[in-house]
């Protein structure tokens, strides 16, 4: 049998230093060339309807839609880390390289940091600042009972680090402001587990655990009935703090009532009703969104898995990989704030039902807001919020 000829890439053909240059610079020459003739390559080869513009900057090659670039009025790859939103910057500036490498990553990521101390961003949050203690005001002179106040995060706090990016991790921005922020719903949710814990905390203070476990017996039944068939178990084989837990937070969301001895416990149940409101009833308590006061203290921070097989496999049903040592660790860079102080604003509002016949309030505002205020310091000096709680993020004093 003949032997194939071998035949000789082209690519394997030995250029000089200078001739590499040529190349280069008649490469870089074509390329302008086709950006001033404004044919813009689409995405993926043209499978894309979307037409994309590639700016390179610092071997980064950004991917940014050809109608963004004409508003913007961007004419250079240097001009795309002027952009002073950091939602825009973090969600639609994507680089092609960034997912792949990491120092591209790491550097996209420090933009962010130059983008939330640019001139812009400072005096848009002093503006919305200004706007938001303008809105507390006319709360007020509406009859509203509002309450102002900052407090500063102790270590480090992230907020949204699930959601779903391309980096693997998150933050949760403000979509037309792009500054971090804590959203009234969240602050919400942790007051009202820290009324659940205050609660739970009294019951087991005055040993009241068992006598309230006797006295809802059929209630907790039907709340742990799913777990108790699965598992085979009786209500009593299910720990305390679970039991409280859960019975304490369905009592506060539905029309059910707590059959307790203790006069306290009752009071309070009704006072965070009337605060956060249950299935059938509205909440008297506003949570404003929390935005930063001051410069946004934004760091990158690092988290290593060491088991990056095993933890890939954990929701399968047939894992076949172990947490061995032998597995490579894969540093994950993502964005915290540090030491950053937030302001808090919470309102009350009184409904027709808060009125007696004459007009007059039934219900003492007042009262309701100077609970909620503790309840929400307490959650958020106690309990913490956002992601990574369990290692001192998310904690204010």
């Amino acid at each position: 049998m003949a032997k194939k000829k071998s035949r000789k890439s082209k690519s394997s053909k030995k250029i000089s230093n200078d001739e590499f240059h040529k190349l280069q610079y008649s490469e870089q020459s074509s390329q302008k060339k086709h950006k001033n003739s404004k044919q813009y390559r689409s995405s993926d080869n043209n499978q894309s309807n979307s037409r994309n513009t590639n700016f390179n900057n610092n071997d980064v090659e950004y991917c940014i839609p050809t109608e963004t670039v004409e508003i913007l009025n961007l004419k250079n790859t240097n001009e795309i880390v002027k952009i002073d939103n950091p939602n825009i910057f973090f969600n639609r500036c994507m680089s092609k390289n960034t997912t792949s490498k990491s120092a591209n990553k790491q550097g996209h990521l420090r933009n962010m940091n130059n983008i939330c101390h640019s001139k812009y961003l400072t005096k848009m949050m002093s503006n919305l600042e200004n706007r938001q203690d303008e809105i507390i005001n006319n709360l007020k002179n509406s009859g509203y009972c509002v309450k102002s106040y900052k407090m500063k995060n102790d270590y480090r706090i992230v907020i949204g680090l699930g959601g779903a990016h391309v980096f693997e991790t998150n933050m949760l921005l403000h979509h037309i402001y792009g500054i971090p922020h804590i959203p009234g719903s969240a602050l919400k949710g942790l007051a009202k587990a820290a009324a659940v814990e205050n609660i739970r905390e009294y019951i087991n203070s005055n040993d009241l655990t068992e006598s309230i476990k006797q006295k809802n017996e059929s209630l907790l039944k039907k709340l742990f009935k799913k777990r108790m068939e699965k598992e085979k178990i009786s209500i009593n084989d299910i720990e305390n703090h679970i039991i409280i837990t859960k019975l304490v937070s369905h009592i506060l969301e539905s029309e059910d009532s707590l059959k307790c001895k203790e006069g306290n416990v009752l009071k309070d149940i009704e006072t965070y009703k009337k605060i956060f409101g249950t299935q059938k009833s509205k909440g008297r308590a506003i949570f404003f969104d929390a935005y930063p006061i001051g410069n946004i203290n934004m760091k990158l921070d690092v988290m290593t898995p060491h088991f990056p097989d095993y933890y890939g496999e954990m929701e399968s049903k047939t894992p076949k990989t172990y947490p061995t040592d032998y597995q490579s660790p894969n540093p994950i860079v993502f964005l915290v704030l540090s030491n950053q102080e937030f302001k808090f604003n919470i309102g009350i509002k009184l409904y027709d039902e808060d009125y007696d016949s004459n007009g007059a309030p039934i219900v003492d505002n007042n009262k309701l807001l100077e609970n909620t205020t503790e309840l929400l310091k307490y959650g958020l000096s106690e309990l913490g919020i956002g992601a990574k709680t369990s290692i001192g993020y998310g904690y204010f004093e």
